[in-house]
């Protein structure tokens, strides 16, 4: 997308640097540097081990199967990118049965992913907004505008208001 919109709109005459329209990924690299951020394959070794780490008995029956540490990942991920974090998980009633296990899991999952320098999206995400409130002033654009995106999960709404208030 980032290609289509510098092509059309150096068709209608405009003329720019390619570095003013980028991914928001590359938008965050731009502020924060290069944070490494966790693939799918470690995060799934991860689980695997956090997994025989907990030991928890509600896994015990599925813990072996293929795909279970694929769908922990998932699960996790799924609320990761919603924003919550474990400790807000916490505060969420952990009466269901394999709440309390998830929680482990997960918490065994960010031990390794931070004992390896590696971040989630959401946990990049909540770094560039941090470090784009302590500047004094923007350092960069002075408007941005977002395209291609239907709605913003809770990670990519902290880092917009952070923007809000540095730039139009």
């Amino acid at each position: 997308l980032v290609q289509h919109l510098r092509h059309e709109l150096a068709r209608d005459g405009l003329v720019f640097s390619p570095r003013c329209i980028l991914t928001l990924s590359a938008f965050t690299t731009e502020i924060c540097g290069e944070l490494p951020a966790a693939d799918n394959a470690t995060l799934t070794l991860a689980a695997e081990v956090a997994a025989r780490e907990v030991s928890a008995p509600e896994f015990a029956r599925v813990s072996r199967m293929p795909g279970f540490h694929a769908a922990l990942v998932h699960t996790i991920g799924e609320l990761d990118s919603a924003g919550c974090t474990p400790d807000e998980f916490t505060r969420v009633r952990l009466d269901a049965p394999l709440a309390r296990p998830l929680l482990a899991v997960w918490r065994s999952i960010e031990r390794q992913l931070a004992a390896r320098g590696l971040f989630t999206r959401s946990q990049i995400l909540s770094r560039v907004a941090d470090v784009i409130l302590v500047r004094a002033r923007s350092v960069g654009p002075q408007t941005i505008w977002f395209d291609g995106f239907v709605g913003f999960a809770r990670p990519e709404l902290q880092l917009i208001e952070a923007l809000a208030a540095k730039v139009d």
